[in-house]
Order: C-alpha cells, then structure tokens, then sequence
C-alpha cells in the first residue's frame, strides 16, 4: 500500500474522530493513567515482600496491601468508564 493512500485514510479517520474528540482525549487520558496504575503494582508488590523479609510491622504490609487494593480498584473503575 502506498504511504500518501494511507496517510489520506488516517485523515479521513480524524475527520471522523472530530466530533467525539473529548471523549476521545478522556479514554486516552485513562488509558495512560491505567498503563501507570499497572506499572506500579510490581512496585508494591516489591513494598510488601520486602516488608515481610525484614520482619516488617503490621502496618507496613497493610499500607502496601491498600495501596494494592487502591490500584486495583483505580484499574476496574477506569477500565469500566469507556465502556459504559
């Protein structure tokens, strides 16, 4: 396929993408905040694992338990929101 035919076929898309283009700029929005959110649960994975090898207090599991289940709860409410 030649570059100008796709190059005028991602216009015509746009064109198309024009109307809704907030709600387009929302899902992205999301979609990176979500790439984040995914990005740090290794992280505090890690918090925790770390807290339990260096007889880590309760209260330093729990934070990093929340914090999981804070992600995670993020995670499914924006993965819902483009849905509907």
């Amino acid at each position: 396929m030649k570059h100008s035919l796709q190059w005028s076929r991602v216009k015509r898309a746009l064109g198309f993408a024009r109307a809704q283009r907030w709600l387009v700029a929302v899902i992205l929005f999301l979609t990176l905040l979500v790439a984040a959110a995914n990005a740090l649960e290794p992280l505090v994975m890690k918090y925790i694992f770390d807290g339990l090898g260096e007889a880590g207090t309760v209260a330093t599991i729990l934070t990093g338990v929340l914090l999981l289940g804070g992600l995670i709860v993020f995670r499914e409410i924006a993965n819902g929101f483009p849905t509907g």
